[in-house]
């Protein structure tokens, strides 16, 4: 299914990549604002309303981490129909493949470590 949107995944795989990528937004902005930092303020990602740039930019270095995870998923886990949804918009991800990815979200948070924290010394926050 084509989508016609960014945001809505036209694949299974796709779903599994955008609710990954959805983890380590959230760690990232957790990450920076853990350090006193503003994840709004975007410096390659142009700021944009009701988006956390900043936490864009500071993910950028883990996404082929995130790829990488998925790639050995999907050579490793059989995935059946029950595993997601249609929905008019685009493919969903439904639980517990949804709570099995969640589980990720520790290993994402020690991938963004090396990047928080250099990021608040320059910046001049500790």
């Amino acid at each position: 299914m084509v989508t016609g949107t960014p945001r809505a995944a036209a694949s299974p795989i796709n779903a599994m990549r955008s609710y990954l990528f959805a983890c380590l937004e959230s760690e990232a902005r957790l990450a920076l604002l853990a350090h006193g930092m503003c994840p709004t303020l975007g410096v390659l990602h142009a700021d944009q309303r009701n988006r956390d740039s900043f936490a864009l930019d500071a993910m950028e270095p883990v996404r082929a981490d995130v790829d990488a995870f998925l790639l050995d998923l999907l050579e490793d886990r059989e995935f059946t129909a029950r595993d997601f949804g249609e929905l008019p918009n685009g493919i969903c991800l439904v639980a517990p493949l949804t709570h099995e990815l969640a589980l990720t979200l520790p290993h994402w948070r020690e991938c963004l470590r090396p990047i928080a924290a250099p990021l608040a010394q320059r910046s001049g926050n500790r």
